[in-house]
């Protein structure tokens, strides 16, 4: 039924004469369209349809909406409304357009749910059926908590500009509106095209362009170039003449490079069945002989471990038509501007259309926890004919993952909302920032030192402090703090287990507590709650919280308690969010945004009898050395790696496949004696098992792990 009502919408639409519509123009009148058939002959122009696939039989679904190529997996995404039963979905199809799996939108994209789709470099994003929420997930199908509240309801066409990382979006006869990640609208243009897809081209001379694509002419599959400078369409347009009725669009700036080409990929909602067609906008030019492309950064990249000694490696393609050998490359690696390491690699030989992994000398070892760090890697072949995909471009940075906390004996600090330096000297504080992104922070995650935790008990309470980078109170700013009391990895009904969950709402200036079930407290509280006590201020450009939770078995008329004895170890996850939409904080790091509510998840705190902070106080050497498993696993995104030494030793840590081959260094040179913690980026990495492998003198383990998408 819903296709139904958009086809009688799209005939109604077209024919009508739109004032201010430009005259359409076409620099190649001549052009010679074919059947979207892979291989199909003809003399391609732009306009032409060059390229396409049944997007509907794979999945069974006749309403599929939006597209979107990934480059960084070298897939197609799709959107579509399950043939108009919920839940809505998001449909991958390899780089040959084969079906190959699918993922439901979020149960509330509801009726059409997400139209087109928009990739930032590292999320998926569409709208949702009815409203102006803009979801977020990854490649695998994993939806942030944190979404967008778009300018338009709903989002239809929809594309992002990676050098302002912000997006553009529009829809039946509305306007055009740039906004950023936090829903600002930063400008509006009147248009009077029924767009459904969006894509934003980097590679047409005098560029960037936005092109979109909408539901006019005949037939109703008209790509339209907007100029994002000047606000106004340059005339330039094509029609779709082998398409029915426009859907979502995307950029692809090199998928044709066999043929040559770049344009856009066209979502064709057909009368026999949907496609996707990859609609030409110009010619790349024939493949040369000589040219040689850094594809991708492998590693360092994501997070490292400070001090950790790192050998820099990246892949190759030759992209030309000619073997090569002796290929020069070059690794440069770069702190707040300035070069801190040049590394060199030669590729003795690769053969045309091959790749090959790139593994740059001397090794690179990092610095301090905080620091960020520019990867640039290029190929230098001196007969290069194309230079402009000789390089690519990573970020790295230094974090400490703590995979277990400690809460060691102290005074009890005045509960304010002001974290004071001499109240809290004698607690534990742990960088806590949400610098993987897991908890739903802006894209790229947050920084090292957003989010600070400081711990420590006095025998009857847990004290906690929270100190966060956002200045000001706003309306649903949330803390949450989890805990599995006996550590079991499960909630019991009748316990204190749960969720001790503080917000600020800015109705009434007033703050709310909840449990989560299956505590006993369900219902939200207001302010006092037997057995806790908090306060929030701001200070400076910081924003406090301090509070407790009383220890031990059930107090006289506490509602809240941490049933837990000293020198007990309870499971513990917290967050920290901005704005009811934005985590700051988040641990364990690397537990998935989804695990919140899975105890088995969660991290180590340990209630220590005993005074002094871990920085000053000597931590006792493992009696043995030891192989940890990775957390998590399967790893989807980043993992970390945990291994203990008993005395200081020079040490490796590598990733081999299935047959044994070596697939990466993860760590390698000396550390001090204690337990250490590696980061396991899955990027680069197939999906399937492998097998990481400790050496530290005579000590040798490998552990299995399995990578998903």
């Amino acid at each position: 039924m819903k296709k139904l009502m958009l086809m009688a919408l799209a005939v109604a639409l077209t024919g009508v004469a739109w004032a201010g519509s430009p005259a359409l123009t076409n620099p190649n009148a001549t052009k010679t369209d074919v059947s979207p058939i892979p291989g199909a002959p003809g003399v391609f122009a732009a306009g032409d349809s060059i390229w396409g696939f049944d997007s509907q039989t794979g999945p069974n679904d006749n309403q599929c909406l939006g597209v979107e190529w990934v480059p960084l997996t070298d897939k197609i995404y799709v959107t579509g409304a399950n043939t108009g039963v919920d839940p809505n979905r998001v449909y991958v199809y390899d780089h040959n357009g084969t079906y190959l799996r699918m993922w439901n939108q979020p149960a509330a994209s509801t009726g059409w749910g997400g139209r087109d789709l928009a990739w930032d470099g590292r999320y998926l994003a569409h709208g949702t059926g009815a409203g102006t929420t803009v979801y977020l997930c990854d490649t695998a199908g994993t939806y942030l908590a944190r979404t967008i509240t778009g300018p338009q309801n709903p989002i239809r066409g929809l594309a992002f500009d990676p050098a302002t990382r912000t997006y553009w979006t529009a829809g039946f006869a509305t306007t055009i509106q740039n906004f950023d990640s936090a829903g600002t609208v930063l400008s509006t243009t009147a248009s009077t095209k029924n767009t459904y897809g969006m894509a934003w081209d980097t590679i047409t001379v005098g560029g960037p362009w936005l092109w979109v694509y909408s539901q006019d002419g005949t037939p109703a599959c008209q790509a339209s170039q907007f100029n994002p400078r000047t606000l106004v369409y340059t005339g330039v347009a094509y029609q779709l003449t082998m398409g029915n009725i426009a859907g979502g669009a995307s950029f692809s700036g090199h998928w044709g490079d066999a043929m040559g080409k770049y344009g856009l990929f066209c979502l064709d909602q057909a009368l026999v069945v949907d496609r996707v067609i990859l609609m030409e906008l110009g010619n790349l030019g024939a493949a040369p002989a000589n040219d040689m492309s850094m594809q991708t950064v492998i590693g360092p990249r994501g997070m490292v471990s400070p001090g950790a000694t790192v050998t820099p490696e990246g892949r190759a393609l030759n992209a030309g038509t000619a073997n090569q050998t002796s290929v020069p490359c070059v690794a440069w690696i770069d702190s707040a501007g300035t070069r801190i390491y040049t590394g060199a690699a030669t590729i003795a030989s690769i053969n045309a259309g091959d790749t090959a992994r790139v593994l740059f000398s001397p090794q690179w070892t990092s610095g301090p926890a905080g620091i960020t760090y520019n990867v640039t890697m290029f190929t230098n072949l001196a007969a290069d004919a194309r230079r402009s995909n000789d390089t690519t471009r990573a970020n790295v940075m230094t974090f400490t993952v703590v995979t277990t906390l400690q809460a060691p004996r102290g005074t009890a600090p005045t509960i304010d909302g002001n974290i004071q330096t001499a109240e809290w000297l004698d607690a534990n504080r742990y960088d806590v920032s949400d610098v993987l992104g897991n908890g739903g922070s802006n894209p790229g995650g947050s920084p090292p030192g957003t989010c600070y935790l400081y711990l420590k008990n006095d025998s009857t309470n847990l004290y906690f402090g929270v100190d966060n980078n956002f200045g000001s109170l706003a309306d649903y700013d949330q803390l949450g703090l989890y805990f599995d009391d006996n550590n079991n990895d499960a909630w019991q009904p009748d316990t204190s287990e749960g969720n001790f969950w503080w917000a600020y709402l800015a109705a009434g200036n007033r703050t709310i507590w909840r449990g989560w079930l299956p505590g006993p407290v369900t219902a939200p509280l207001v302010e006092p709650v037997p057995g806790m006590v908090w306060a929030v201020a701001v200070q400076g450009s910081r924003h406090h919280y301090e509070g407790n939770v009383q220890i031990g078995p059930k107090p006289p008329n506490a509602n809240y308690f941490l049933n837990a004895a000293l020198g007990s170890t309870v499971g513990f996850y917290m967050y920290s969010q901005f704005n009811g939409a934005v985590q700051r904080g988040w641990w364990p790091t690397a537990m998935p945004n989804a695990g919140f509510s899975n105890p088995a998840v969660y991290g180590d705190l340990v209630l220590l009898r005993s005074s002094g902070v871990e920085a000053g106080e000597p931590v006792k050497a493992p009696a043995r050395a030891a192989l940890y498993a990775v957390t998590p696993n399967p790893v989807k995104g980043m993992g970390i790696v945990r291994f203990a030494l008993p005395a200081k030793s020079e040490f490796s840590l590598k990733l081999y496949d299935v047959q044994g081959r070596l697939v990466r260094t993860l760590a390698a040179g000396t550390r001090e004696a204690g337990v250490h913690n590696v980061g396991l980026s899955g990027e680069g990495l197939a999906k399937g098992v492998y097998f990481y492998r400790l050496q530290a003198g005579a000590f040798s383990a490998t552990r299995s792990l399995v990578v998903v998408r």
